[in-house]
């Protein structure tokens, strides 16, 4: 026999048998799976107490299995390809996938921030912030009627939990503002941490 061809996935092999006078010839074609290669996408997030995130693995190559982990995520498990995770704290999370077919495995990490929504709601929200947006000029302004205390963390995530900006004020103010001119249309959060309260409000940006 001879080796005829090769590429990533199949092998042929041309073979010719003889006997005596006579032969005869034939093409045998082989595939052969490609090792696993594991992907992880982000579909969509819905901020609450707890926030649910969605995840999307079905586009690995090759995948036979999943094996999800989601440290403090209810599942903190899960085998299926495209599961939905229920997060109860805030703070960052690195997710692993390992996906797995007969010619092996391979593992993929993906970190977000989880941004939950579990202070008592609008009322306290309304009753000491007004959080509002200026299209005109992409500004979401922030005021408190007792001020905005020295030390308030203020932070604005994406629908990802990405953090796009930080800041803690290092004195007291009347209002504070974040620009999102340099920003995408979409659904933004801010929060909002004292040591008073935390609130987590919505912001669209159309």
């Amino acid at each position: 026999y001879e080796t005829a061809n090769f590429n990533e996935t199949t092998c042929t092999y041309d073979i010719t048998g003889t006997l005596g006078s006579c032969s005869n010839s034939t093409s045998i074609i082989i595939t052969v799976d490609n090792v696993s290669v594991a992907l992880v996408e982000f579909v969509d997030s819905i901020v609450g107490c707890p926030t649910s995130v969605t995840f999307d693995g079905s586009n690995s190559s090759y995948a036979d299995n999943f094996s999800w982990t989601f440290p403090s995520g209810t599942p903190s498990t899960s085998n299926s390809s495209s599961p939905i995770v229920d997060f109860g704290t805030d703070g960052p999370v690195t997710v692993e996938l390992i996906t797995e077919n007969l010619c092996g495995n391979d593992t993929t990490e993906f970190l977000l921030n989880i941004v939950t929504d579990c202070s008592s709601g609008i009322e306290e929200l309304s009753a000491n912030y007004v959080i509002t947006y200026e299209p005109n000029q992409a500004v979401v302004q922030i005021s408190n009627d007792q001020g905005i205390q020295k030390g308030t963390l203020i932070q604005l995530f994406n629908e990802m939990g990405q953090i796009l900006f930080t800041t803690t004020l290092n004195s007291s103010l009347e209002k504070a503002e974040i620009s999102l001119s340099s920003f995408a249309t979409g659904m933004y959060f801010v929060k909002i941490a004292s040591n008073s309260e935390e609130i987590t409000a919505k912001v669209i940006k159309n």
